[in-house]
């Protein structure tokens, strides 16, 4: 009789994971993966499939050290402008391919944060769930009252393991900086310290729950924007019960097409949804991968995840007009004065373009 193998637990999902043994984890993956680099570059293979080989190793092991590496990737999936195109293609399956945690622990949370039994709180509640992504994951419920609700439940032990990555992606950035020419172009620690902030943001429910708010009082007037409604009293810093509001994702553009919506229409309403963001609200959604966005059936653009927003201040009006003009102009010094004004550029003493 053949029994089922039990699949072996990911590194993260350690019970107990010291510093020492998270930073030998981390420094192994960092080192092996500088070392394919150095090697391939040795040797020269540059060869489509082995830069495939090396992306698809690189998403494994993402996936082992767990969400705040898997926050990197998927950042990083969008990033054709500095990463070979075999790893963007597989960095973008890290929006779907986290693999979910129990539907017992999951259980255990939502009454511990909600101080009730689950069907004392909701009248269905399905265990399966409809998504998982690095920070949580997502079910299907019905409330009492009938109305359809997503319940997203925090993954377990987040906060602790992001205090003991802190701690190894820090000596990981300061070793590169010792050791590696490349390292002291960037502003490693301007993109360290946002990068955690926005982090522990995001496993703030609470927060991202008035996140949506805000955002929905901004598109209150644009019925092309729907935002789901956030139930207050099924929410905490773990728990967040939303709206049921199914969609196509927005990168589906056979289901889309066969669906008869029109794609340019879409693709001109996220210009103009991302436009006012940036431009009149000043408050924008800063993770706009597929997972986070659908399409309705009439075309209209959902939002679905408010954990990581940025704010920026916002323009006078006179300032877009001199912006708009001067990116048409092609006038460099008056666009760059208005992106320092808005906080999307550091000043610095130098300001000429790299290569001018």
């Amino acid at each position: 009789m053949l029994t089922q193998k039990t699949p072996k637990p990911l590194r993260w999902q350690r019970s107990k994971y010291s510093p020492l043994t998270r930073q030998i984890d981390v420094f192994s993956a960092a080192g092996t993966f500088l070392f394919y680099l150095w090697w391939d570059r040795l040797w020269g293979n540059n060869a489509s499939a082995t830069k495939q080989k090396r992306a698809k190793w690189l998403i494994q092991t993402m996936l082992d050290l767990g969400p705040t590496f898997i926050k990197i990737g998927q950042a990083l999936s969008t990033r054709a402008d500095i990463l070979p195109l075999e790893y963007v293609a597989e960095l973008e399956k890290l929006q779907d391919k986290v693999p979910p945690f129990s539907a017992d622990r999951a259980v255990a949370i939502i009454e511990s944060e909600l101080g009730n039994s689950l069907f004392s709180l909701y009248r269905e509640f399905n265990e399966r769930p409809l998504a998982a992504a690095s920070l949580g994951q997502v079910h299907r419920a019905k409330l009492h009252t009938g109305e359809q609700v997503i319940v997203k439940v925090q993954r377990p032990g987040l906060k602790e393991l992001f205090d003991l990555d802190m701690q190894a992606v820090r000596r990981v950035m300061r070793f590169c900086q010792r050791s590696f020419a490349w390292a002291r172009l960037y502003d490693l620690d301007a993109i360290y310290n946002e990068f955690f902030m926005i982090l522990y943001q995001e496993i703030d429910y609470i927060k991202e729950g008035k996140n949506a708010d805000r955002f929905r009082d901004n598109f209150d007037n644009y019925s092309g924007i729907i935002v789901p409604k956030v139930y207050w009293e099924y929410t905490t810093h773990k728990v967040l019960t939303l709206e049921y509001l199914p969609g196509i994702k927005v990168d589906d553009r056979k289901t889309l097409q066969a669906c008869g919506v029109d794609i340019k229409r879409v693709n001109q309403l996220g210009i103009c949804c991302y436009l006012k963001q940036i431009l009149q609200d000043g408050f924008f959604q800063a993770d706009p991968h597929p997972g986070n966005i659908a399409v309705s059936s009439n075309g209209s653009l959902i939002f679905y995840d408010f954990g990581m927003m940025a704010e920026i201040k916002a323009l006078a009006k006179d300032q877009m007009i001199r912006s708009f003009f001067a990116v048409m102009r092609k006038d460099v010094d008056v666009v760059i004065d208005t992106l320092i004004d808005i906080g999307l550029v550091e000043p610095m003493s130098d300001m000429t373009p790299c290569g001018a």
